[in-house]
């Protein structure tokens, strides 16, 4: 779910101006078409200048920033960064009415009464009631609670859910739930001792947020209804883990509730997870990883796999491939025009390792199992990107694979029970 369908009205059109701003290069936009896009009369067009002067003002710290018309009918930013774009995005949405219940919906609900969390905030009653209904609504139609990847008990989706909207929200502009950071601090020295290393930054930043909502969850009186893992399958160290994490949170947590914590850390890569436990304890991944494979080593067209270290790319896979069935989003919200973007990326580097030439020592410095691109090509599969739903579209990807592989043509073909696309050789002329 995207935050900013939280925000109320008037701020997402100031978020849409903000972001339409930032797509042009000299950071300006015509009031015509802003008026056009956005369907705004004159009048609501100066309140928007008004809002978002105000709003850069108020994230600015240095050199300021700020809107000018000084050139009849065009906006020009002065000092818009993506930085203070994030900002006002946060600050929209914690100003936003809707968001105020969301809060109360999802961590206070069982555990303070409407009235008390009323007059914690900046909200009338009625309005209360109201943006709760609304809620309702745009959570049916975001499908917020509807299963995602391997995530099917309705606790799981829901945590992950808020720690995508929170995640992507909050990370590298402010710190949610400040309130709960001293109670944080045990559990992430716990898992650093778990991992053997101390947490990077960027790794404190995920961890911290993840323990917060599942705190805020547990608080609320919402818990798993199911194990996120098979605790029995997993080495003595995991269970170590699990009696040290009981040990210093209060209240203890469950063993399950514990276990999900432990899945986090090992579905996310913070900590290592032997093979030999992976197929018990996460069925799913290595068939997924096979049948890739097979596809792969089945099809010359694109690269010689002989060239390839396949024990290093199978390994990428399932770690891609728990991602994708544990905590990942959902492929489809992948949306299609950013799959195309990604698809030349891909072709151009197979077709780079491929220009190595057939003598070429197999060696990972040619040919290493790139992480980078295991990951855009699991995500392209998975995303069933339908090259053969018209022949006018396989027409224009037949073309422009040509155009990418020269000779080494192909043209884009898609299994009718298959989940992923790969393409058959074409033996013909460029």
């Amino acid at each position: 779910m995207n935050f900013t369908a939280l925000f109320n009205q008037s701020d997402q059109t100031t978020y849409a101006i903000l972001q339409a701003l930032m797509q042009r290069t000299d950071l300006t936009r015509t009031t015509t078409s802003l008026a056009a896009d956005y369907d705004l009369t004159p009048y609501q067009l100066n309140k928007y200048f008004e809002t978002i002067n105000a709003d850069l003002q108020t994230v600015t710290t240095g050199t300021p920033a700020y809107l000018d018309a000084s050139q009849r009918g065009v906006w020009r930013a002065h000092g818009l960064t993506t930085y203070m774009v994030q900002r006002i995005g946060l600050l929209a949405l914690q100003r936003s009415n809707l968001f105020i219940v969301f809060e109360y919906e999802f961590f206070y609900k069982n555990r303070l009464a409407k009235r008390d969390y009323i007059n914690q905030h900046a909200i009338s009653t009625p309005n209360f009631y109201l943006m709760t209904n609304s809620l309702h609504t745009l959570l049916a139609n975001e499908h917020f609670y509807a299963a995602t990847g391997g995530a099917t008990n309705p606790e799981s989706i829901i945590r992950l859910h808020l720690f995508e909207l929170y995640y992507t929200a909050y990370t590298g502009v402010a710190t949610p739930f400040a309130e709960l950071n001293a109670s944080v601090e045990p559990l992430l020295q716990c898992c650093a001792d778990f991992i053997g290393h101390p947490l990077r930054p960027t790794q404190v930043t995920k961890l911290s947020l993840f323990i917060k909502i599942w705190q805020l969850r547990i608080q609320n009186g919402e818990t798993l209804t199911a194990d996120a893992l098979t605790l029995s399958a997993l080495p003595a160290e995991s269970q170590t883990f699990i009696a040290q994490l009981q040990a210093v949170t209060t209240p203890a947590p469950s063993a399950r509730e514990a276990g999900y914590l432990l899945a986090f850390l090992l579905t996310q890569q913070f900590a290592p997870l032997p093979d030999a436990a992976l197929a018990t304890t996460f069925p799913a991944v290595k068939p997924l990883t096979a049948n890739f494979m097979g596809l792969l080593t089945a099809q010359s067209a694109l690269i010689d796999c002989s060239r390839l270290d396949l024990d290093r790319l199978t390994a990428s896979l399932n770690q891609l491939h728990l991602q994708l069935v544990t905590f990942f989003r959902r492929a489809h919200h992948l949306h299609r025009p950013h799959a195309d973007a990604v698809f030349p990326g891909i072709i151009s580097r197979l077709r780079r390792r491929d220009q190595c030439g057939p003598s070429a020592p197999r060696t990972s410095q040619h040919h290493p199992a790139d992480a980078k691109v295991a990951r855009q090509l699991v995500l392209l599969l998975h995303v069933r990107l339908d090259f053969g739903d018209s022949a006018a579209r396989r027409q224009r990807r037949g073309l422009h694979l040509r155009r990418l592989l020269g000779r080494r043509a192909v043209l884009g073909l898609c299994h009718p029970d298959a989940r992923c696309v790969f393409p058959r050789a074409h033996r013909g002329g460029g």
